[in-house]
């Protein structure tokens, strides 16, 4: 007489083979190369905000504005007014901005981010807005 075993237990006995620990899991001991340590070390090295993360946080909070643009020189500028936010995201890492305003009467939004790399020792940023589909990207030191 043939054995059937349904489908669904076949594969519970396959999952709780496949997800139980080995004998290394069960007592937590996993040791790291000297390569293997490095290598996390500087992974948390570069992943830790640092003074300069900390000077982008200085600028976190909501902010009027007063825009004024000029069509040629010598003409009156155009004045509109905008809101824009920065806040930290990231875990302190990146500076975010949201800015609405108008632009020659049209409504105007744009979104930036902000960010020092601690790898290359370069400030970042980007920017992105409704009246264009082109990312502005910039590196540069900050004094």
């Amino acid at each position: 007489m043939a054995r059937y075993f349904p489908i669904p237990f076949i594969s519970l006995v396959a999952s709780l083979a496949m997800f139980s620990p080995s004998p290394a899991q069960a007592t937590g001991e996993h040791k790291m190369t000297p390569e293997q340590q490095a290598a996390m070390e500087a992974y948390t090295k570069a992943a830790t905000p640092g003074p300069q993360h900390a000077a982008l946080a200085k600028q976190v909070g909501n902010y009027s504005l007063l825009i004024k643009s000029w069509e040629a020189p010598g003409t009156e500028p155009m004045v509109e007014n905008g809101t824009a936010t920065r806040s930290m995201i990231l875990g302190g890492r990146v500076m975010m901005e949201s800015m609405n305003s108008k632009m020659m009467g049209q409504p105007f939004t744009g979104h930036g981010m902000r960010g020092f790399d601690n790898v290359t020792g370069k400030h970042w940023s980007t920017w992105n807005d409704s009246i264009s589909t082109g990312l502005m990207t910039t590196t540069g030191s900050c004094d």
